[in-house]
């Protein structure tokens, strides 16, 4: 199974925009954030990352598409904002879910590593959320190594 990787076209970066951000909202809430401020967080990160609507210089908001052309999902990688610039980072991965264990996600990230090393990235890292344990299976089968740990208590 291979995918490429295509740029994704500027006419669908308000839509991608809204759908990252309600995903990543989602996904801070379900760690314990309530609903508002996981929106408020979600959106003032993605509009850090895209002013203007569009991905700072050096981002690469990318659309998988499997071997016949279909579109299976997105990847946004990028150098690390507060690092050296060879210092890349995984944004975003998503595969469509009717499309996941086909290895697109797979493919998708080896090809973006490709990409990341041919525009000067020596290391490469991305965020995972613990309860998302198919993502970490995926991202420790490809070498990712865990670098901190982050704990969190609920007090009543």
């Amino acid at each position: 199974m291979s995918v490429t990787l295509e740029p994704m076209p500027a006419d669908r970066y308000d839509d991608w925009m809204r759908l990252a951000a309600a995903e990543y909202a989602a996904d801070l809430v379900r760690m314990g954030q309530e609903k508002g401020a996981a929106r408020l967080a979600a959106a003032d990160d993605l509009a850090g990352y895209f002013p203007d609507g569009a991905p700072l210089q050096g981002h690469h908001l990318l659309e998988v598409h499997a071997e016949d052309g279909r579109e299976v999902g997105y990847l946004w990688i990028g150098p690390w904002l507060h690092g050296r610039g060879d210092e890349w980072w995984i944004w975003d991965v998503f595969i469509d879910e009717a499309e996941r264990g086909k290895s697109y996600g797979r493919e998708a990230m080896l090809q973006g590593e490709k990409v990341a090393a041919a525009n000067g990235a020596v290391t490469i890292g991305l965020r995972v959320f613990e309860f998302n344990a198919r993502a970490k299976s995926l991202y420790e089968s490809l070498g990712y190594e865990t670098t901190s740990h982050s704990m969190t208590k609920r007090l009543a």
